[in-house]
């Protein structure tokens, strides 16, 4: 197994017991920020975006789907950086 790997299945036991709270936190702002976004999108438009991939996914998928897309992608792989580098988790 690559050492990668090894580390991410060794930071993950316990992970979500022990930051649940911190995890609730961060879903929560950022889907506050989904919404917001969804929202000045659908007032001025996706042209407005700073952020190339929100910017990119709202242009293809609609003012509505592409920060949702955009939301799943940043919580996943939040959470995936916060179990790798679980000692600098908090």
């Amino acid at each position: 197994m690559h050492p990668a790997a090894k580390r991410f299945k060794h930071n993950y036991q316990g992970f979500w017991y022990t930051f649940r709270w911190f995890i609730l936190i961060f879903v929560i702002a950022q889907f506050c920020d989904t919404l917001s976004t969804c929202y000045f999108m659908g007032k001025i438009g996706w042209q407005y975006e700073f952020h190339p991939m929100v910017r990119y996914a709202a242009k293809e998928y609609g003012t509505i789907w592409g920060p949702m897309l955009s939301f799943a992608f940043k919580v996943v792989s939040g959470v995936a950086v916060a179990i790798y580098l679980r000692k600098y988790a908090r």
